[in-house]
């Protein structure tokens, strides 16, 4: 995950993929805050049933639509930090269910002190990768990822002898405690992705995230006092939490519900099309849908959302919702349907003040656009993910 800087400007290609959209985003990081040049978005038509291997066949006409919208963006010379601007990496960022992560700790403890060189931590990312592979060899993730590529192997905390420290490198202890970030994508599927951004934008390299990673990193460079939080990304198809003792990612999980199953699951209750159901929701969101239709879509979102909690519960041994007075909500979530995943969080918690959907808003000065750029939270967040990288790397 190194920058490489060659010319005055480093322009990246961050690539989110996601089960409800894909978004191209071209971003410069010779500054001290990233520049996002130009962006593209394209929806992802969401299914009548969710079949994970259609949705990823289909994707691939979705990243060569967005390719295209690019591509014109620099033949139209509209765009004037684009004329002769090299793409020199690209990042791509995996949503669920595109990806698995794990943080697992390990703790060792030694008779005498030892030195820890990289090669000992490397020891440990190498056994934390192949353990988890195993696991997932061995269950029935397999038949979704199927020949599986190690994405991410990120150190996320060192203590020595009970206290932790950012420089671990060549110290002496006795007693080591890590906690490590593995996570995997699909192989075939990220070779495909690759291989389609690289035969466009002849990148030099191409590196591979998890969105939690991203979210987590991006949060940490806001201003915030805030040490114990949740993050959950609604996505397409599913969502996934995050949950952050001291700062750092303690667990991982993802419940197979999210914005399509919820929209799904309204055009069922109203006996309705997919396309009436959002319509539905656009018109609930702006209150211009009639009394009759509001009442409906009120008790469909409620049937719903009890069933969207209960799933987060259960996946979570019930602990998400615990020692709600010391936790704050982080929530990435596409507007359309933010209302009533928002509200339910906001009437779970008791209190407003708790729950932040992740806006442009809140990002701040921490990102640039270009000119006529549409503001995107999603990419905002993956670029100051990459910042934040790329300036640990120069350290």
């Amino acid at each position: 995950m190194i920058f490489f800087r060659i010319n005055k400007k480093e322009v990246s290609l961050i690539c989110d993929v996601g089960s409800s959209s894909i978004t191209l985003g071209l971003v410069d990081f010779a500054g001290e805050t990233p520049l996002v040049l130009f962006s593209t978005r394209v929806p992802i038509a969401i299914q009548q049933d969710y079949k994970p291997e259609a949705l990823q066949k289909a994707l691939y006409t979705y990243l060569d639509q967005a390719i295209g919208n690019i591509e014109a963006g620099y033949r139209a010379g509209s765009v004037y930090e684009l004329s002769n601007t090299k793409v020199e990496n690209a990042h791509i960022v995996f949503s669920s269910p595109w990806y698995i992560s794990k943080v697992a700790l390990n703790k060792e403890s030694k008779d005498k002190s030892v030195i820890l060189d990289r090669k000992f931590f490397d020891g440990i990312l190498d056994a934390e990768e192949k353990k988890f592979e195993n696991e997932v060899l061995s269950s029935e993730k397999i038949h979704m990822l199927g020949d599986i590529h190690a994405v991410e192997r990120e150190m996320l905390q060192v203590e020595l002898n009970g206290y932790p420290t950012s420089e671990p490198l060549m110290k002496m202890a006795t007693s080591i405690s890590t906690s490590v970030l593995t996570s995997l994508v699909s192989h075939d599927f990220f070779s495909k992705i690759a291989s389609k951004i690289e035969n466009a934008f002849h990148t030099r390299k191409v590196y591979a995230h998890s969105f939690p990673f991203s979210a987590w990193s991006a949060l940490k460079e806001l201003p915030s006092h805030e040490s114990d939080y949740v993050i959950l990304d609604i996505a397409g198809e599913m969502t996934d939490v995050v949950l952050v003792k001291n700062k750092v990612m303690e667990k991982i999980y993802s419940v197979e519900l999210g914005r399509n199953t919820l929209i799904r699951s309204l055009a069922k209750k109203m006996e309705s099309s997919i396309d009436v159901a959002l319509s539905n929701i656009s018109l609930y969101s702006v209150n211009k849908l009639d009394m009759a239709g509001r009442s409906r879509l009120e008790d469909a979102f409620s049937a719903f959302m009890a069933i969207w909690r209960f799933k987060l519960e259960e996946a979570g041994n019930n602990r998400l919702f615990s020692a709600l007075n010391s936790k704050k909500f982080f929530v990435t979530i596409d507007d359309d349907v933010a209302v009533p995943f928002i509200s339910t969080l906001k009437n779970l918690i008791g209190d407003e003040r708790a729950v932040f959907q992740i806006t442009n808003e809140l990002i701040g000065d921490k990102i640039g656009y270009n000119k006529h750029v549409v503001h995107d939270p999603f990419i905002a967040i993956e670029s100051m993910s990459l910042n934040a990288l790329y300036k640990k790397h120069l350290q």
